[in-house]
């Protein structure tokens, strides 16, 4: 007897759906493993270094992004749109997406988050809810940076989980926190994507326990750490990195600052900081090339009589985080106590020790070597570790402060590198920073990504969630 059609019809749904269901289930997983220098103690959009800055593009979602370096678009607005004079603009927020946690990015916490972020981008905004769920923002004169404004990390939407972990609407969330690690799980899971990804940190960890642990990425630590057999196994390709290094002069004394800034030479200095290193870009302030306001080559130095008179019988504190460096830093100093008589203390220190100890008070250091970045071409990550409500200076620079404030509320393009330049200046001139170089390192990722882009905007802050295998 056969069945009849109805049953057949059923069958063939319940074999399909079942086909369907097993296949995602089987959907094969994959971990993305990076390496870090330190691990940080927290992750949240007011303790920006290079690793959280990261951990951030994986975790956080700002409102807007410029991706081409002109037009706006959301994943996070089901629809937006301002005036033709940039004075009003309305947004319409996704409400089915959530945070890390599972609250949901609902009118409510959309309606606090506009009006707390239009706040601090200007008092003089009007933020009016409507009843189709939309929000206006009105400014009584054409506001064309308000955009940029809410497309920095910094502003992105966030709630707190833990006084260590931050949630954002991005496509991974926080799973742990360890000394030695930290975990991110992908919230939705994807065919030939990456599941999660675990950061692990650089502290004692050899070349070869590097291939048991599964690294993808490499490019977060110091080019010369990076095994031999990466260069030969992966996809390499050269980056210039928005990202300085620098020397900070943690001294009241403009004496012994003027010393250290002028007589440091930053060719010898940083070969004795960086004895493996060999290849540097120039940049003459803290600004690389590729923000406005930058500008090639080297820091004007003259160490004159007149300074090392002044150094005779001083001392100054260099706290040092690399392994490899402390005869070639030994020797340096002996150097510079020969030429001009200044002393410097070194004391080493594991590079996640230092890291805490970076911004609490009293400072441990006179002198430590900084790396400052950014995952886009903006002013803060680069001024704010200097001149922020957090700065790694123990004393104040007051007029180059005020400027900074200014940089933050200038809106027109041309006037912001202006005044950048002016802030950059004011480090160099108060000789508070020296910087060394930019980063300028070959980048490699595992040849299996299927959709890698040579070229993109930043790629040392990979979103790993576009990544497909």
């Amino acid at each position: 007897m056969r069945p009849p059609k109805w049953f057949l019809g059923v069958f063939i749904v319940l074999l399909v759906s079942a086909w369907a269901l097993s296949s995602w289930i089987l959907l094969p997983s994959k971990t993305w493993g990076v390496l870090l220098s330190t691990i940080p103690t927290a992750v949240s959009t007011t303790n920006r270094t290079n690793s959280v800055n990261y951990i951030l593009k994986q975790t956080h979602e700002p409102l807007f992004r410029k991706d081409d370096g002109q037009n706006f678009n959301s994943t996070l607005l089901r629809m937006w749109s301002r005036s033709v004079d940039s004075s009003r603009y309305e947004f319409c927020p996704d409400t089915s997406l959530s945070f890390g946690s599972g609250q949901k990015f609902t009118l409510d916490y959309f309606g606090d988050y506009i009006a707390r972020m239009t706040a601090r981008y200007s008092s003089a905004a009007k933020v009016v809810k409507e009843n189709n769920g939309c929000f206006n923002v009105e400014f009584a004169s054409r506001q064309p940076g308000y955009l940029d404004f809410l497309s920095l990390y910094d502003n992105a939407p966030s709630i707190e989980r833990t006084k260590s972990i931050e949630d954002g609407l991005g496509v991974y969330s926080v799973e742990a926190i360890e000394k030695a690690r930290i975990v991110l799980k992908r919230k939705a899971h994807v065919r030939n994507g990456y599941s999660s990804i675990v950061f692990y940190s650089r502290s004692g960890v050899s070349a070869e326990e590097m291939r048991g642990l599964g690294i993808s990425d490499y490019n977060q630590i110091s080019s010369f750490d990076v095994p031999d057999w990466v260069a030969k196994e992966y996809l390499g390709f050269d980056n210039l990195k928005l990202k300085s290094e620098a020397l900070v002069i943690n001294t009241e004394d403009k004496d012994l600052r003027d010393i250290v800034y002028n007589c440091f030479d930053v060719r010898r200095f940083r070969a004795a900081f960086l004895p493996s290193k060999h290849d540097f870009r120039d940049v003459r302030t803290l600004l690389p090339l590729g923000v406005p306001g930058a500008e090639a080559g080297l820091p004007e130095q003259i160490c004159s009589e007149r300074l090392k008179k002044k150094a005779q019988g001083r001392s100054l504190v260099f706290c040092n985080w690399t392994n490899d460096n402390y005869e070639t830093l030994k020797k340096f100093f002996r150097e510079i106590y020969g030429k001009t008589g200044l002393k410097v203390k070194l004391v080493n220190y594991e590079a996640s020790e230092l890291a805490s100890l970076l911004y609490k008070k009293p400072r441990v250091y006179d002198l430590v070597v900084v790396m400052v970045g950014a995952t886009r071409a903006e002013y803060k990550g680069f001024f704010d570790p200097f001149l922020g409500d957090n700065s790694v200076l123990s004393y104040k620079l007051e007029k180059t402060k005020n400027d900074y404030k200014k940089l933050l509320h200038e809106m027109d393009p041309q006037k912001k590198a202006d005044i950048s330049k002016d802030v950059a200046e004011g480090l160099a001139g108060n000789h508070s920073v020296l910087t060394l170089y930019q980063g300028y390192d070959p980048i490699y990722y595992p040849k299996e990504i299927k959709n890698i882009v040579v070229g993109r905007d930043f790629m040392e802050y990979p979103e790993v969630g576009d990544f497909r295998w």
